[in-house]
């Protein structure tokens, strides 16, 4: 596994996540998820960022911890029968284990309670992995935002319905 693991040994197969590690994002959760943040995102959200999601009704902010390190998390706003992911980052050492795969598909179990209709998100246009695990859920290319990120890259939008209208 290399220099940088988490794991004691080659041989130690790395952790199994369930939905049961998931929790709700609590305000003492705020450091070490904006340490991962940081490391992850090329314009990281700002803790005052991730305070408006802890105040806001509509939205839902999901965090695995594996140990002492937040491992994943989710964050998505639910508006009537829409859900909307704003932002699903994993940790850069549990990348490719299926941390991103558990959220989403949490919070699409979620939306289905919640009789969301629509699931809509943007990715940046060069994430070629994220693409990938969002058309591995069904999502469909919607559009493409150009210039929508701050940076100037472009995003493009994608859905996925629930259910389908009668």
């Amino acid at each position: 596994m290399g220099e940088n693991s988490h794991f004691d040994s080659p041989k130690k197969m790395p952790p199994d996540f369930s939905a049961k590690d998931i929790r709700a994002l609590a305000e003492e959760d705020l450091p070490a998820v904006l340490a991962v943040e940081i490391a992850s995102q090329p314009r990281p959200w700002s803790k005052d960022s991730f305070q408006n999601e802890l105040n806001n009704p509509a939205s839902t902010v999901n965090v695995i911890w594996h140990g002492n390190e937040v491992v994943g998390y989710i964050c998505y706003h639910t508006l009537l029968d829409e859900l909307n992911i704003l932002n699903l980052v994993t940790a850069p050492f549990y990348r490719r284990l299926g941390v991103a795969r558990l959220l989403l598909d949490v919070a699409l179990a979620d939306g289905v309670r919640n009789s969301v209709q629509k699931v809509f998100l943007e990715v940046r246009k060069g994430n070629r992995a994220a693409i990938a695990l969002y058309q591995s859920f069904g999502f469909q290319l919607l559009g493409c935002r150009k210039g929508y990120y701050a940076d100037g890259d472009d995003a493009l939008i994608m859905l996925k319905e629930l259910f389908e209208n009668i």
